[in-house]
């Protein structure tokens, strides 16, 4: 958030909503979470009333993109701290959605995993602009190219 202020974040499978609450408090504008649970759905919007962001943090049930309301999103940030195959499933997904330049943060992976992951997104046209590895984890900030990407 010190270098890149994004208008508009979304954060997929937000389980408590940590990361968009987070968000949120960090650039005191709306964020977005979904999830697929109904029960993280729940929790995500009660944490944000304890922690006073509820009008800022709107939570949705969602696989992906899924909903309409949801196709239509173009978040300049997207963070996803998910499984290795979902974040490899969301990949052309955030290629159609993230606009050029735009970034997601990646986290919940192995450094073996990351390493598959980091492929399958520049398959889909974002270049990796940090890694953070942190006790066992790493974590992808990856930015989205000018030009779109050509293979779904």
């Amino acid at each position: 958030m010190k270098r890149f202020r994004p208008r508009s974040v979304l954060d997929i499978g937000t389980g408590t909503g940590i990361l968009a609450i987070a968000a949120a408090k960090a650039l005191k504008h709306p964020s977005l979470a979904s999830d697929n649970d109904p029960l993280a759905v729940t929790i995500a919007r009660d944490n944000a009333r304890k922690n006073r962001v509820a009008p800022l943090v709107r939570v949705v049930k969602a696989t992906g993109f899924a909903p309409a309301g949801l196709r239509q999103t173009i978040p300049d940030l997207v963070l996803a701290n998910l499984h290795e195959r979902s974040l490899y499933e969301l990949a052309p997904m955030l290629a159609r959605h993230i606009p050029p330049l735009g970034r997601a943060i990646l986290s919940g992976l192995t450094d073996t995993q990351a390493r598959g992951i980091e492929a399958r997104f520049a398959a889909h046209g974002f270049i990796l602009e940090k890694r953070i590895v942190l006790d066992g984890w790493t974590t992808l900030v990856i930015v989205r190219c000018k030009a779109r990407a050509l293979r779904d």
